[in-house]
């Protein structure tokens, strides 16, 4: 048993040098289209997926993460559609702004603005953060997905969260666990 503990110690203190997963989201309740389906105060959720390695300056106090699988999902009319265009989240850890964007055209399609947001750099946990008035919506028009092209004219309220996915050294140390007991109860 006391292998099996340094085993998990070990798995679990190699984890850190390991790039840990990620998904950072965005949840709220916009108005807008889906191809030629118009809504209105439909809940809404992006979702971009990657990993903390994948964060890099482009400038001073300037954090970028890009991902081509990033999805949007809006109740009752699309389901995780992956967005066509590579999609940016933009920290500026001088300023309290958080930029959600499509980075093909170096465009903002939501910007946070709030307090929480300064020194923050993209590459830890972080959240739940609410914006009551986000901005930048007059650019989120006709964007490309899988599912059709979304326009977002009005966000009234967007909720930004970053959660680490469970480490695959955490789910290594598990199955060892069980594999112990397994050979114990032989």
């Amino acid at each position: 048993m006391k292998t099996m503990i340094a085993l998990c110690c070990a798995a679990v203190a190699s984890s850190a040098a390991v790039a840990q997963p990620i998904t950072y989201s965005f949840t709220g309740t916009g108005s807008g289209a889906v191809g030629l389906t118009d809504f209105e105060n439909f809940n809404f959720e992006i979702t971009l997926s990657g990993d903390f390695s994948s964060v890099f300056s482009t400038g001073p106090g300037l954090l970028r993460f890009e991902t081509t699988s990033a999805t949007i999902s809006i109740d009752g009319l699309l389901s995780d559609a992956v967005f066509n265009p590579t999609i940016s989240l933009v920290a500026n850890n001088n300023s309290d702004i958080l930029v959600f964007g499509n980075a093909s055209t170096n465009q903002a399609l939501i910007v946070m603005d709030n307090p929480e947001f300064v020194d923050y750099d993209l590459s830890a946990p972080f959240g739940p953060v609410t914006d009551t008035t986000p901005g930048a919506t007059f650019q989120f028009v006709a964007l490309s997905t899988t599912g059709g092209f979304v326009t977002l004219d009005e966000i009234s309220t967007v909720t930004y969260n970053a959660v680490p996915t469970p480490a695959a050294a955490g789910l290594l140390a598990l199955g060892g666990l069980v594999a112990a007991r397994r050979r114990r109860s032989s």
